[in-house]
């Protein structure tokens, strides 16, 4: 029974209306009346009530009418049916149509409504889960009830409850911080009149408790533009403004820093074109403010020099392609003088690789490049005279090479010693000597062409190159300079005569390149001093004494080391300030079976030959062995320095051969310090790697002869040094020449910032001792102190000095 009631509740009411109209039909069909109206009027009734309470109860209620229908029978109808029950019929049927019609359509809208009745009550119960969970304050205000609803995150905001806030507008006033209510008052008057705000104020807590909160409003207009209602948001952004307010006071702090320091740091946005940062300090260096290169782009460039912006474009658009450089360039800022900037300029990429920005730091080298030129100066030029010096000389007899080679030509080179000048030095003085110097080099400079070169080699001796000359050539440039000189030279009142003795090479016959040119013009110099002096003389291969020298000493020099006449001499480093020994450097010297050789004779002949590999290994381990006898007497507690010439570095296993030497000996490795020379220090690009070695050991590296050649500039910049050993050269004009004076400040100002310690070379007046103390070189080396000596006379030294300093202390 259950299961029938089940089955009848599941077939839809309008089917049921259907059986309704055919059980009402079947009765007007036997009253057989003409009050057909009636009836429709009746079923019509009959039907409203039915369909309210199908549509309700879904036909439960039909069971019983069903049941009672009598004699219900398609077929007895069918046959029943003449022309006026047919009409009835018809009408029936109509109105049978037109209600089950509307049966249908009005329960299909009722459950579409329904639906979506129950879609809305979803939608509506989620959004007021969102606006009650989101942090924020969301709030509607309506014009024509002057209420305001916000949402439950208010609470966390203002720490007063929605009801509470709701009940009482004046709350969230009263909240306002005093200095910040004008601001959300004009905000209320924009947002009234239609327009969007966006403010940010303070408010005060329930607790007290001061927060920075942001408040977004858009209003809501009807079609005449009246503002209806408005809608906004309210965040917390206390957190964001503590961490503006922190990355404030760290700006302000390194802007203070960098604000200080002569350099500038700058950001330019290069999509846009435009300087984004930089710091006080392009005041100092280009002369204009961060307003003047705000409103002009390209203005600082224009203080760029002109000679110098051409490369500095060149660079700059290397960092448009992504890499970082340095460049160095002068400025001409307005109404001063030229400064040196150094600039560094990084580029900054988005995820594409584009370049978008370009970071950078310039920093005012001024003062370093007019250092630097002074030494610059000194390294390629002649204080005194101001001719190029050898060095100089090199780099132009290089060039003359080269192109020879390429165009098959010849040039001279001439070597000039003057007669008779050391008499005037002894007689007059060195300031006249100085005078006269001058005076000599414009009167060879009057008899050359312009593309001619005269360079000083050192003391009366000069170097001349001859562009693009012959033999004929050189010898009529040979008369003209004899010709100069064949009268007096008069100087402030006073009167010499000094000739020339010229010897002369010719390339490439006489040699293929510079130091083989310059030697045999000199070998050349030397016979025409032999043969009378003021003359001139090529070079031939039967030459003089000179040449023969040196083949004797050639051919003596491999026997030397195996018949033990090398020795070594010491001399020590002293503190001027306690003259107390802080260092001892090894000299070698060769006692010849001819007779005694002077090291600036051999040296370059066993460089040549390559005996200076076992000559240097022999020096270096006598003069280890002998600094730990001294140390183990409780004599001498210093480095022991010896001298290390290019070949020596050049040599793959010269940093293995130190450290066993090191090893043999049992001397520190600290105790030992390498001198490197002059040559070495010209290609230090491949030296460097076994000086890094031989750091690490903690041996101690010293330059030799520091100022005495550009090389040495790239020392300063490439290696870390121990010590620095100024050339004597700047020594022995110290007290008589006021720009050796300067000069000679610049180098050890230099030297201090670059090394451990300054050695000046060369010390014989005690006033050139006060001057190096006075300006900061602690340590000197020369006769004032002590001559070369052998070690036991060294050791007799050592001791009186080890009394005297006990009796002392």
């Amino acid at each position: 029974m259950k299961t029938c009631l089940k089955r009848f509740k599941q077939v839809p009411y309008y089917v049921w209306i259907l059986f309704f109209y055919l059980y009402f039909a079947s009765i007007v069909m036997e009253a057989n009346t003409d009050n057909t109206t009636e009836w429709i009027w009746l079923i019509n009734a009959v039907s409203v009530v039915l369909f309210s309470s199908f549509t309700g109860i879904k036909g439960g209620l039909l069971l019983s009418f069903l049941v009672s229908i009598p004699n219900f029978s398609y077929e007895w109808y069918a046959s029943q049916v003449t022309g006026q029950e047919f009409t009835k019929l018809g009408i029936l049927t109509m109105t049978f149509v037109l209600n089950v019609s509307l049966a249908i359509t009005v329960g299909h809208f009722s459950n579409h409504i329904k639906q979506n009745n129950r879609m809305l009550q979803e939608k509506n119960e989620q959004l007021n889960k969102v606006f009650n969970s989101v942090d924020a304050t969301i709030w509607t205000y309506n014009l024509e009830t002057g209420k305001c609803i916000v949402s439950e995150g208010h609470a966390k905001i203002y720490g007063y409850t929605r009801i509470e806030f709701e009940s009482d507008s004046t709350l969230w006033l009263s909240a306002i911080f005093p200095e910040d209510k004008p601001i959300v008052k004009e905000a209320e008057k924009q947002y009234l009149s239609g327009q969007k705000t966006d403010i940010e104020y303070r408010i005060y807590r329930t607790d007290g408790e001061i927060r920075w909160i942001r408040d977004k409003a858009t209003p809501i207009m009807n079609e005449s533009g009246i503002v209806m209602e408005v809608n906004g948001i309210v965040t917390d952004i206390t957190e964001i403004k503590q961490a503006e307010k922190q990355i404030h006071q760290q700006t302000h702090l390194i802007q203070s820093v960098i604000d200080t320091i002569d350099s500038y740091v700058f950001s330019f946005d290069v999509v846009n074109q435009e300087v984004l940062f930089c710091s006080k300090g392009v005041e100092k260096i280009h002369g204009l403010s961060f307003e003047d290169i705000y409103e002009d782009k390209k203005r600082w460039r224009y203080s760029i020099h002109k000679d110098d912006i051409q490369s500095f474009i060149i660079q700059y658009h290397r960092v448009l392609k992504g890499e970082s450089i340095k460049t160095e360039y002068r400025v001409l800022p307005d109404g001063q003088s030229v400064r040196w900037a150094s600039t560094n300029m990084t580029p900054i990429l988005d995820e594409t690789g584009q370049v978008i920005r370009i970071d950078g730091v310039s920093i005012d080298i001024t003062e370093y490049k007019t250092k630097e030129n002074r030494l610059n100066t000194l390294a390629y030029y002649d204080a005194l005279t101001k001719l190029p010096n050898r060095y100089m000389l090199v780099k132009y007899l290089e060039a003359a090479i080269q192109q020879a080679e390429t165009t098959n030509g010849r040039f001279s080179v001439m070597f000039l010693d003057f007669d008779n000048f050391k008499k005037i030095n002894d007689t007059l003085g060195h300031h006249v000597g100085d005078m006269f110097l001058k005076e000599m080099s414009n009167r060879m400079n009057s008899v050359l062409r312009e593309e001619d070169l005269v360079a000083r080699q050192g003391g009366d001796e000069f170097i001349i190159l001859l562009h693009e000359t012959s033999a004929k050539g050189a010898i009529r440039v040979a008369k003209r300079l004899l010709a100069a000189f064949s009268s007096p030279i008069q100087m402030d009142g006073y009167e010499a005569v000094t000739t020339p003795s010229i010897g002369i090479s010719v390339y490439p016959t006489s040699g293929k390149d510079p130091d083989s040119l310059i030697k045999r013009a000199d070998l050349a110099m030397y016979q025409v001093k032999e043969k009378g002096r003021n003359d001139y003389q090529f070079y031939t291969n039967s030459l003089d004494k000179r040449v023969s020298r040196k083949m004797k000493i050639e051919t003596a020099l491999p026997k030397a080391l195996k018949n033990d006449e090398f020795y070594l001499v010491y001399q020590p480093l002293v503190n001027l300030n306690t003259g107390q020994t802080e260092g001892m450097e090894a000299l070698i010297r060769w006692k010849a079976p001819f007779g005694e050789v002077q090291p600036n004779e051999f040296i370059p002949i066993a460089e040549e030959t390559g005996l200076i590999l076992d000559i240097g290994a022999w020096v270096m381990k006598q003069a280890c062995m002998q600094n730990k006898v001294w140390q183990q007497k409780g004599i001498l507690h210093a480095p022991i320095s010896i001298n290390v010439s290019a070949r020596q570095m050049k040599e793959k296993g010269f940093s293995r051969l130190v450290k066993q030497t090191l090893v043999e000996t049992g001397l520190s490795p600290t105790d030992l310090e390498l001198e490197i020379t002059e040559t070495v220090m010209m290609n230090i690009g491949e030296a460097s790697k076994v000086i890094n070695q031989l750091k690490e050991e903690g041996i101690r590296i010293s330059i030799d002869d520091f100022g005495t050649g550009y090389s040495s500039l790239n020392i300063i910049k490439d290696l870390t040094i121990d010590t620095l050993k100024i050339d004597q050269s700047f020594i022995k004009d110290l007290m008589e020449n006021h720009k050796a004076t300067n000069l000679m400040k610049d180098i050890i100002s230099i030297g201090n910032h670059v090394a451990d310690k300054i050695v000046a070379e060369g010390v014989e007046l005690e006033d050139q001792r006060d001057f190096l103390i006075r300006n900061h070189c602690r340590i000197g080396q020369g006769f004032l102190f002590s001559k070369p000596m052998l070690p036991e006379d060294i050791e007799a030294s050592q001791r009186k000095m080890n009394i005297l300093a006990k009796r002392k202390y």
